[in-house]
């Protein structure tokens, strides 16, 4: 579907927290790993809603439907993000093979490939922390260096009080929680 290919992380990310039971539109805004502007989120809602992923349900009331919506995920949604995180999941796989092999250049060079995939990793709970931390260290850098363009990343790894994993598992630095 051509409309894929128009989606960007967040509407990644907002499609995730829903199918790991974050329906509400205020938890998914409060979980998120940055602060979203509401209407970046909301446009990120219309745009899956009009492509068929996600759809507000119409069970609650109006007033609820209004404030606060909850989201349900449709199947191709749940596709996607299945078929998103299961690509995330073999980039990393790849990078810990270098990593293990100590193999710095190749590390280094798939890392920089896939720069553009942390920020969903990271929320994913794809990426363990700590790895990430020690593969960069392996190649003299450091988190927020590496990440310096990317303040999706930046405000999360800065802001002690962005805690976007509160079922207790450690999110990212216990290994990675499973999605």
């Amino acid at each position: 579907m051509d409309s894929d290919k128009e989606l960007e992380e967040i509407d990644f990310i907002i499609m995730t927290l829903v199918r790991n039971g974050v329906q509400k539109v205020f938890t998914i805004t409060k979980q998120l790993p940055i602060k979203i502007h509401g209407s970046k989120i909301n446009d990120s809602i219309n745009k899956l809603e009009r492509f068929g992923h996600l759809e507000m349900d119409k069970s609650e009331g109006w007033i609820s439907r209004k404030i606060n919506p909850k989201l349900i995920l449709k199947e191709s949604g749940i596709e996607l993000v299945e078929d998103k995180i299961e690509e995330m999941k073999d980039n990393w796989n790849l990078l810990v093979k270098h990593y293990e092999a100590k193999e710095k250049e190749p590390l280094r060079n798939k890392m920089n490939g896939m720069k553009e995939m942390f920020p969903m990793m990271f929320t994913m709970g794809i990426v363990n922390g700590a790895m990430m931390s020690q593969m960069l260290h392996m190649n003299h850098m450091d988190m927020i260096g590496y990440f310096v363009d990317q303040p999706i990343l930046i405000d999360y790894l800065n802001d002690p009080g962005g805690e976007p994993y509160t079922d207790g598992s450690g999110g990212d630095l216990d290994g990675g929680s499973e999605v």
